[in-house]
Protein backbone atom coordinates (compact mmCIF):
# COMPACT_ATOMS: atom_id res chain seq x y z
CA UNK A 1 0.00 0.00 0.00
CA UNK A 2 1.47 3.33 -1.02
CA UNK A 3 1.44 6.37 1.18
CA UNK A 4 -0.25 9.46 -0.18
CA UNK A 5 0.25 12.90 1.34
CA UNK A 6 -2.68 14.81 2.80
CA UNK A 7 -2.74 18.43 1.73
CA UNK A 8 -3.84 20.65 4.63
CA UNK A 9 -5.58 23.96 4.30
CA UNK A 10 -4.42 26.96 6.34
CA UNK A 11 -7.26 26.66 8.90
CA UNK A 12 -6.45 22.95 9.33
CA UNK A 13 -2.75 23.67 9.99
CA UNK A 14 -3.69 26.37 12.51
CA UNK A 15 -6.09 23.99 14.29
CA UNK A 16 -3.38 21.32 14.50
CA UNK A 17 -0.82 23.80 15.86
CA UNK A 18 -3.29 25.05 18.48
CA UNK A 19 -4.10 21.46 19.52
CA UNK A 20 -7.71 21.92 18.45
CA UNK A 21 -7.42 19.03 16.01
CA UNK A 22 -5.50 15.91 16.97
CA UNK A 23 -6.53 13.41 14.32
CA UNK A 24 -6.92 13.59 10.57
CA UNK A 25 -8.48 11.01 8.31
CA UNK A 26 -8.47 10.35 4.61
CA UNK A 27 -11.86 9.40 3.17
CA UNK A 28 -11.74 5.93 1.65
CA UNK A 29 -14.12 4.36 -0.80
CA UNK A 30 -16.36 1.84 0.98
CA UNK A 31 -15.07 -1.71 0.61
CA UNK A 32 -17.58 -4.57 0.38
CA UNK A 33 -17.12 -7.43 2.82
CA UNK A 34 -18.47 -10.11 0.50
CA UNK A 35 -18.41 -11.04 -3.12
CA UNK A 36 -21.41 -10.48 -5.32
CA UNK A 37 -22.19 -13.45 -7.50
CA UNK A 38 -24.94 -16.00 -7.85
CA UNK A 39 -24.12 -19.47 -6.55
CA UNK A 40 -26.20 -22.40 -5.32
CA UNK A 41 -25.18 -21.27 -1.82
CA UNK A 42 -26.66 -17.79 -2.24
CA UNK A 43 -29.58 -17.34 -4.59
CA UNK A 44 -29.74 -13.65 -3.73
CA UNK A 45 -26.35 -13.06 -5.35
CA UNK A 46 -24.64 -11.86 -2.18
CA UNK A 47 -22.19 -14.33 -0.74
CA UNK A 48 -20.86 -12.79 2.40
CA UNK A 49 -18.80 -14.87 4.82
CA UNK A 50 -18.51 -11.87 7.14
CA UNK A 51 -22.31 -11.66 7.39
CA UNK A 52 -22.52 -15.39 8.19
CA UNK A 53 -19.81 -14.99 10.82
CA UNK A 54 -21.72 -12.17 12.54
CA UNK A 55 -24.92 -14.23 12.53
CA UNK A 56 -23.09 -17.24 13.92
CA UNK A 57 -21.46 -15.21 16.70
CA UNK A 58 -24.82 -13.66 17.66
CA UNK A 59 -26.56 -17.06 17.69
CA UNK A 60 -23.76 -18.56 19.81
CA UNK A 61 -23.96 -15.69 22.32
CA UNK A 62 -27.74 -16.12 22.55
CA UNK A 63 -27.37 -19.87 23.14
CA UNK A 64 -24.72 -19.28 25.83
CA UNK A 65 -26.97 -16.73 27.56
CA UNK A 66 -29.91 -19.14 27.44
CA UNK A 67 -27.81 -21.94 28.91
CA UNK A 68 -26.58 -19.62 31.69
CA UNK A 69 -30.15 -18.46 32.38
CA UNK A 70 -31.06 -22.14 32.88
CA UNK A 71 -28.07 -22.55 35.25
CA UNK A 72 -26.41 -25.00 32.85
CA UNK A 73 -22.78 -23.83 33.03
CA UNK A 74 -21.44 -27.03 31.43
CA UNK A 75 -23.60 -26.52 28.34
CA UNK A 76 -22.62 -22.84 28.16
CA UNK A 77 -18.95 -23.89 28.21
CA UNK A 78 -19.49 -26.41 25.41
CA UNK A 79 -21.35 -23.85 23.30
CA UNK A 80 -18.58 -21.27 23.79
CA UNK A 81 -16.05 -23.72 22.32
CA UNK A 82 -18.15 -24.38 19.20
CA UNK A 83 -16.42 -22.87 16.14
CA UNK A 84 -17.53 -21.36 12.84
CA UNK A 85 -16.16 -23.33 9.88
CA UNK A 86 -16.58 -23.07 6.13
CA UNK A 87 -17.87 -26.45 4.93
CA UNK A 88 -17.59 -25.77 1.18
CA UNK A 89 -14.12 -27.41 0.86
CA UNK A 90 -15.43 -30.53 2.60
CA UNK A 91 -18.48 -30.70 0.32
CA UNK A 92 -16.32 -30.27 -2.79
CA UNK A 93 -13.71 -32.78 -1.62
CA UNK A 94 -16.37 -35.43 -0.95
CA UNK A 95 -17.66 -35.24 -4.53
CA UNK A 96 -16.06 -37.57 -7.07
CA UNK A 97 -16.97 -35.34 -10.03
CA UNK A 98 -14.85 -32.15 -10.25
CA UNK A 99 -17.24 -30.65 -12.83
CA UNK A 100 -20.20 -31.09 -10.49
CA UNK A 101 -18.21 -29.67 -7.55
CA UNK A 102 -17.29 -26.61 -9.65
CA UNK A 103 -20.92 -26.04 -10.56
CA UNK A 104 -22.01 -26.42 -6.93
CA UNK A 105 -19.49 -23.79 -5.85
CA UNK A 106 -20.36 -21.47 -8.74
CA UNK A 107 -16.91 -21.62 -10.36
CA UNK A 108 -16.47 -21.05 -14.06
CA UNK A 109 -13.19 -22.97 -14.18
CA UNK A 110 -12.50 -26.36 -12.64
CA UNK A 111 -8.93 -25.26 -11.88
CA UNK A 112 -10.17 -22.89 -9.15
CA UNK A 113 -12.08 -25.71 -7.50
CA UNK A 114 -9.12 -28.09 -7.81
CA UNK A 115 -6.55 -25.63 -6.38
CA UNK A 116 -8.58 -23.98 -3.61
CA UNK A 117 -11.36 -26.30 -2.52
CA UNK A 118 -10.38 -29.91 -3.14
CA UNK A 119 -8.53 -31.10 -0.05
CA UNK A 120 -8.04 -34.76 -0.64
CA UNK A 121 -4.88 -36.39 0.51
CA UNK A 122 -3.08 -39.19 -1.27
CA UNK A 123 -4.61 -42.59 -0.61
CA UNK A 124 -2.24 -44.93 1.20
CA UNK A 125 -2.47 -48.41 2.66
CA UNK A 126 -2.42 -48.71 6.43
CA UNK A 127 0.91 -49.56 8.04
CA UNK A 128 1.11 -53.01 9.55
CA UNK A 129 4.05 -53.65 11.85
CA UNK A 130 6.09 -56.74 10.99
CA UNK A 131 6.33 -59.48 13.53
CA UNK A 132 10.09 -59.99 14.16
CA UNK A 133 10.23 -63.26 16.02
Amino acid sequence: MSEKPIIFSTPMVQAILLDLKTQTRRVLNPQPFGRIRETPFSKSGLEDTYMHRIRFDNARKAAINEALANNDNDLAELISKFQFRDTRPKAASDMNDIDLASKLLGHTKEEITRKIYIRRGQEVTPFEPQNNE
